[in-house]
């Protein structure tokens, strides 16, 4: 059985390591990704196009689990991102097929101007 917790914290680290070859090997080729700026991406190449804008508008990034819940091949990801000096709160339910990400569904508390 794959240890999804343990894919999920490669993800975080590869995230935060601006790895846009290794995040993206991660994800399943018909790979679906929400999140409350892009809306909703369907496909790699679209994902990898979001991913390659977030990591080049920011020189680092930290990804810290507060939390982290398992159900059947569903991992919930109560997180902290920091992005240079944005500081993001948020949530992603991520779906796994067969060791690689089906389904990420990013929630997120965005900072208010």
């Amino acid at each position: 059985m794959t240890d999804l917790k343990a894919l999920t914290r490669q993800y975080m680290e590869r995230f935060a390591a601006k790895d846009l070859d290794g995040v993206m090997a991660l994800f399943h080729p018909t790979a679906g990704f929400e999140d409350p700026v892009v809306q909703r991406l369907d496909g790699t190449a679209a994902i990898r196009g979001a991913f390659a804008g977030i990591f080049g508008a920011f020189s680092t990034i930290s990804f810290t689990a507060r939390n982290m819940y398992q159900d059947g091949n569903t991992v919930i990801l109560e997180f902290v991102i920091q992005a240079d000096h944005l500081r993001l709160t948020g949530t992603d339910i991520i779906a796994w097929e067969d060791g690689r990400i089906r389904e990420l569904r990013a929630y997120l508390d965005m900072p208010k101007n």
